[in-house]
């Protein structure tokens, strides 16, 4: 327990906080319960131990008292995975199967629990959208839903999960043609917390949320729930604006011109044109393709 304590307080002066700015209004710890906590003396419940790991923005298995660094090279391979979708590149698929080969090979059994649900749901990932086969993830999907659906708050690793949820669902209800109105609700319940939690995130996990989002528009269109589809709009506009990164916009325009060919041509037109105009700048040619192929698709569609 001392240990605990003693990397508490250490990461807590990394950050520069004293104990009242840290402890707040002190509704979910007090000054002397971290004074106790830090010297030792007081073992902390899950929630407060999940409080202090928010305030020093970790996850919180990190104070756990067997918690390891995990190694550099999986977290290189980790992040690799995380911030390079492939957009059908075939080469850079054949790269990530490589990497996921290696994690499994050389890190993945000694990886914390939670480690190994982000790892799972990555491979997940991937097989679905390379397959356009949701049986890939829907085992994943089946043992962690009715968790999700409890919850109002979302980890990183639960974050993976509902991303993988949006895509099997939206392949399902491609392949049926219909979604039971319980599913239905299901999925418009679950955009929307993703939705309400996106200005409480974490900076440097936004971009995750953001592709989030993006899984489960499709889902929104095939409903066409158009107020979801708006309020969508809104918080990745909101994420672009926040981190600077605007590599996904051309992304966002594209959902931007599907809601406004339900309700004004011209401008979804402009997005269209936009999105385009900012795949150039990025020298994105595989995605001006695909930008092209999804306007013909949404006037078919829509007009």
């Amino acid at each position: 327990m001392n240990d605990l304590g003693e990397k508490v307080r250490l990461l807590r002066e990394e950050k520069g906080l004293s104990r009242p700015i840290f402890c707040g209004d002190e509704s979910e710890l007090s000054v002397r319960q971290l004074v106790r906590i830090e010297k030792g003396e007081f073992r902390p419940t899950i929630k407060t131990l999940k409080y202090i790991a928010d305030r020093l923005e970790i996850p919180s298995y990190v104070l756990m008292p067997d918690y390891k660094e995990l190694p550099k090279r999986y977290q290189e391979l980790k992040y690799f995975l995380l911030h390079h979708p492939d957009y059908g590149d075939k080469e850079l698929q054949e790269q990530k199967e490589e990497y996921f080969d290696e994690i499994f090979e050389c890190f993945y059994d000694d990886l914390p629990r939670d480690e190994k649900g982000i790892v799972d749901c990555l491979q997940a990932i991937d097989e679905v959208r390379a397959t356009d086969n949701e049986e890939y993830g829907l085992s994943l999907v089946d043992e962690y839903l009715e968790e999700l659906c409890n919850q109002s708050e979302f980890s990183f690793s639960d974050f993976l999960k509902i991303r993988l949820y949006f895509l099997c669902s939206y392949l399902e209800y491609i392949k049926i043609g219909q979604l039971a109105i319980s599913k239905q609700i299901q999925l418009q319940s679950m955009f929307q917390k993703v939705c309400d939690r996106v200005e409480k995130i974490h900076t440097e996990d936004l971009f995750l949320v953001r592709d989030v989002l993006f899984a489960g528009l499709g889902s929104c269109e095939l409903l066409n729930d158009l107020e979801l589809f708006k309020l969508a709009v809104e918080k990745l506009n909101w994420i672009s604006e926040k981190t600077r990164d605007f590599q996904k916009q051309p992304i966002v325009l594209m959902v931007e011109w599907k809601y406004y060919l339900r309700t004004d041509y011209d401008t979804a037109k402009q997005k269209y044109e936009e999105a385009k105009m900012m795949a150039r700048m990025f020298g994105n040619e595989k995605l001006i393709v695909s930008l092209d192929n999804e306007w013909a698709e949404d006037l078919e569609r829509y007009r």
